[in-house]
C-alpha cells in the first residue's frame, strides 16, 4: 500500500514524500524520499577519447551549462606516480557546485532516498542513525558502533607500504582481495591472470580486515533486502557466479546476508590521521570506475574523532555523483555525519563521482577524519571466472 502525503518541488526539482507499508519484520513505519533530477543544470566532463584513450589535460572538455567554467586537475592524476603514467582528472569544487545547484542530501535527509535520473537511473542513499525507523538501519549502526574502534586499530597500525598513491581518481587507500595484475609473475608460480590475493598487505592482514569488513557488509545487503531488493538480487546472481573469488570471504559474512565483492578499498582521512596516513592530496577527483564490472555497488561512510568521540564533518568529503559517465545531472551527499552510517548505492563504472573540495579547511577545527569502504568486482577477476568456472584463485601470500 502506497499512500501519497504531499508533493513539492525545490528549485525545478520534483520531491514525492511517500508513506509506504512496511513488511512484518519491521516494527515501524518510515517515509522514504524519492528524487527526480531534471536537468535544470548539467555538467560535461569528457576525458576519455576515441579507443578509451585518455586525453591530456589540455584536450579534455569541462563543461557547465554547455559554458567552458574555470577548473584544475587533482596534482595526483596529473603527474601521475613513479610507476604509473598520468591520467588527468578534474577536482570538482565548491563553486562548481553552487554553479550546478546539486540537490543536497544531508543530515536533514530522510533515511532513505531513492534518486531517479533523467535517463531512468536509480541510485539510493541510506543514513542509518541510532534511532532510524528501520530495524536494518538501526543494526548497521550498532554494529558499525560496536566495530568502529577495532576498525581504527587495524588501520593505525598499518604503515605507509600499505598505502596505494591512486593516480586515476586521487589520493591514498590501502586495497584487499583478489586481482589480475600480475602479469610478471613467472609462469611457473601461476598463469599471468590468474586471479591472486593482493600482495598490498600480508595474508594475516587480509583476513584480520576481512572480518571485520565482512560483517559490515552483511549488515548493508539486509539493509538492501528491506530496501532495494532488486540491487540485492542482481548481486546475488553474480555470487552464484563468482562465489569462490567472494572477497571477504563469506565465512566472514552473515549465512543470510552475503555481499559478492572481489575486492575492497578503505580510504581515510583527516587532521587525527595525518602521522599515519598523510592528508596530502587525498580528496578524490571526479572519474569512473571502467575497470570494475558494470553493475551497482556502493560506498559506506562513517568518521570519527570529533568532540564527542562521535565523528563530524571532514574537509573536501561530500561525494557529487552524476547521470553518466560524462556526467549530466547530479546530486551531492554530506558523507561524515556525527554519529551516522551512510551508504551510497550506484554504478560507479558508468557514473561520473568524487568529492568536492571545500573553500574552508573544516577540518583542523573539528579534528575529525573519514573512513570509506568500498566494494567491488574488477573487470579482469569477472571475465577469468567466466572463463575458467572451475577455477580458483591464489593465495600465496607469505
Amino acid at each position: 500500500m502506497i499512500k501519497i502525503l504531499f508533493v513539492t518541488t525545490h528549485n525545478y526539482r520534483i520531491i514525492i514524500i511517500i508513506m509506504t507499508k512496511v513488511d512484518l519484520n519491521r516494527t515501524q513505519q518510515e517515509a522514504k524520499a524519492f528524487i527526480t533530477i531534471p536537468f535544470a543544470h548539467s555538467l560535461r566532463y569528457e576525458y576519455i577519447g576515441e579507443g578509451g584513450r585518455g586525453l591530456s589535460a589540455g584536450e579534455q572538455i569541462f563543461l557547465i551549462d554547455d559554458v567552458a567554467v574555470p577548473h584544475f586537475h587533482h596534482p595526483l592524476t596529473l603527474h601521475g606516480t613513479k610507476t604509473k603514467k598520468s591520467r588527468p582528472r578534474v577536482q570538482l569544487t565548491e563553486e562548481h557546485s553552487k554553479m550546478l545547484d546539486l540537490y543536497v542530501i544531508n543530515e536533514r535527509s530522510r533515511e532513505s532516498t531513492t534518486i531517479v535520473f533523467p535517463n531512468g537511473r536509480v541510485n539510493y542513499v541510506f543514513i542509518a542513525r541510532k534511532n532510524s525507523q528501520c530495524r536494518s538501519l538501526r543494526r548497521l549502526h550498532g554494529h558499525m558502533e560496536a566495530i568502529s574502534s577495532e576498525l581504527d586499530r587495524f588501520l593505525s597500525r598499518l604503515n605507509k607500504r600499505c598505502l596505494c598513491k591512486d593516480d586515476l581518481g586521487g589520493g591514498r587507500y590501502i586495497v584487499s582481495g583478489f586481482g589480475t595484475m600480475g602479469k610478471n609473475v613467472a609462469k611457473n608460480i601461476r598463469p599471468p591472470n590468474q586471479p591472486a590475493l593482493r600482495q598490498s598487505l600480508k595474508f594475516a592482514e587480509h583476513m584480520e580486515l576481512s572480518k571485520i569488513v565482512g560483517g559490515i557488509l552483511s549488515h548493508i545487503a539486509d539493509c538492501f533486502r528491506i530496501h532495494c531488493s532488486e540491487v540485492l538480487t542482481k548481486n546475488q546472481f553474480l555470487l552464484t557466479l563468482l562465489k569462490s573469488m567472494a572477497w571477504p570471504p563469506l565465512q566472514f559474512q552473515g549465512e543470510l546476508n552475503q555481499w559478492m565483492s572481489s575486492q575492497y578499498i578503505i580510504r581515510r582521512w583527516g587532521s587525527r590521521t595525518k602521522d599515519d596516513w598523510p592528508g596530502e592530496k587525498s580528496v578524490v577527483a571526479l572519474h569512473t570506475d571502467r575497470g570494475d564490472i558494470d553493475s551497482y555497488n556502493f560506498n559506506c561512510y562513517t568518521s570519527g574523532g570529533g568532540i564527542r568521540n562521535k565523528g563530524g564533518p571532514v574537509a573536501n568529503s561530500d561525494l557529487a555523483v552524476f547521470q553518466n559517465s560524462t556526467g549530466g545531472a547530479g546530486y551531492r551527499v554530506k558523507t561524515c555525519i556525527e554519529d551516522t552510517v551512510v551508504v551510497v548505492v550506484m554504478n560507479s563504472h558508468n557514473q561520473l563521482h568524487g568529492c568536492i573540495k571545500n573553500e574552508d579547511n573544516i577540518v583542523e577545527e573539528s579534528q575529525t577524519w573519514t573512513t570509506r569502504i568500498i566494494p567491488y568486482i574488477p573487470t579482469g577477476v569477472y571475465q577469468w571466472k567466466i572463463r575458467h568456472p572451475d577455477g580458483v584463485p591464489f593465495m600465496d601470500i607469505p
